[in-house]
């Protein structure tokens, strides 16, 4: 469980892994693209622990877009989603670099489980224990241009 939450404005979990991450995708020349919802989206949570799940997913993004010879673009996007009866704050990092293979799409979260040649696998299990311990929910998909990922915590 998280020890000590406060109510987070994920726009400044966002614009915080920007900062840190922009110099990288600049360098590399990968377009980063932050959106925002039109309300604020607020969550009950650790904002450094949001900023480590969120930082891991487009630091992956990152190294995943460097295989690719087409578009490099990563996109960051935050709102809000009702599922089932709880509202959440949703941030999605979607990119145009490969699919996941499929037998590895279903553990990409387990430990140990990698699609680098130089990753530890750990990156992503740390990613959704952390999101686990905000009871929110993380997810992973291939959508038609790329990857996309979904962390949702619950709203505040």
């Amino acid at each position: 469980q998280v020890t000590h939450p406060v109510e987070v404005d994920m726009v400044v979990v966002v614009q915080r892994v920007k900062e840190l991450t922009d110099a990288q995708a600049r360098k590399r020349d990968i377009t980063l693209e932050v959106a925002a919802a039109d309300s604020p989206q607020r969550v009950l949570g650790e904002p450094e622990q949001l900023v480590q799940v969120t930082l891991s997913i487009v630091l992956n993004g990152i190294d995943a877009l460097q295989e690719s010879t087409s578009r490099r673009e990563l996109r960051v996007e935050i709102r809000g989603e009702h599922r089932g009866s709880r509202d959440y704050g949703v941030i999605e990092v979607s990119n145009t670099g490969p699919a996941i293979p499929d037998d590895q799409l279903e553990r990409i979260f387990d430990p140990f489980v990698t699609t680098k040649d130089d990753g530890t696998g750990l990156g992503l299990s740390i990613a959704a224990r952390i999101v686990d311990a905000h009871d929110g929910h993380i997810e992973a998909s291939n959508i038609a241009d790329g990857v996309r990922f979904r962390i949702l915590i619950p709203a505040a």
